[in-house]
């Protein structure tokens, strides 16, 4: 199988959780294609693991849909799952430090609108991974393929859709985005993961603070994966809105989203 991802901070956990576990499923060998501040840390991981010869690093290919032909599968986090279901290659989705399994249509339908990112889903066993696994191995493909969901879903003719959602939010002005990237240019490089970083963040809530008497919650389009991540970041903003109650599940993860955001824009008022 291939796993494609960038090899960084972010995506680094749940690769690792995956290929903790490689030796127990019924995988012969795992391509790694992908670069980045991480490759480093893997490829010791793999190392003191014995796992040379199961896993191969293969670099970073601008164009995988070649490349693939030569694979049951991939392994990935978001649009790689994505790309993958269109070619209809079964893809195991990982990421929030999770291996959740071989998508199948109860894992598509909870993660197609939040950009197959696991937010809401839990660790398969390995005992339920490997099952899939084996009718992959046996070309029993029928229920990991999507190429013909994701044409539905996400095709040409769901323009129409967006232009519409699209030309419901109100215009936010030029100039405060244009400032988000004069600040954010002048951080200096290599001293955290841009996501997650406390100067990205302070920049970015600065000119929320100093927009939001003029913009209302339900018109702003609220970038989750980015809230999510700040969510697990508590240290970032416990001085701003006070102690945060950070237990996540599947029932109330965005009601939690929405909570915070709402707090933050009524202290800025």
């Amino acid at each position: 199988m291939a796993l494609i991802s960038r090899l960084d901070v972010d995506k680094y956990p749940s690769i690792i959780k995956f290929l903790r576990i490689l030796p127990k499923l019924d995988i012969d060998t795992v391509d790694i294609f992908g670069s980045g501040a991480m490759l480093e840390e893997c490829k010791k991981f793999i190392e003191e693991n014995k796992l040379d010869e199961k896993v191969k690093f293969m670099g970073f290919k601008s164009d995988m849909s070649e490349e693939l032909d030569d694979y049951t599968g991939t392994i990935g986090i978001g649009r790689v799952t994505l790309e993958s279901l269109c070619m209809n290659y079964p893809s195991i989705l990982i990421g929030q430090n999770k291996v959740v399994g071989v998508i199948d249509s109860e894992i598509y339908d909870a993660v197609k609108r939040v950009n197959f990112v696991p937010f809401t889903l839990n660790d398969i066993s390995v005992e339920d991974l490997n099952k899939s696994i084996k009718e992959i191995n046996n070309n029993q493909l029928e229920k990991y393929q999507f190429r013909n969901r994701i044409i539905d879903d996400f095709g040409t003719n769901n323009i129409d859709y967006y232009i519409d959602e699209i030309s419901k939010i109100t215009p936010v002005f030029f100039s405060i985005f244009e400032d988000v990237y004069d600040k954010i240019k002048n951080i200096k490089d290599g001293t955290q993961y841009f996501y997650t970083s406390r100067e990205v963040f302070d920049i970015i809530f600065r000119i929320i603070s100093a927009s939001s008497r003029n913009l209302y919650f339900k018109e702003i389009a609220i970038n989750y994966n980015y809230i999510y991540s700040i969510l697990k970041r508590q240290d970032l903003i416990e001085e701003r809105i006070g102690q945060i109650d950070c237990s996540y599940n599947k029932n109330n993860i965005f009601k939690k989203i929405k909570k915070l955001i709402k707090k933050i824009f009524r202290k800025n008022k």
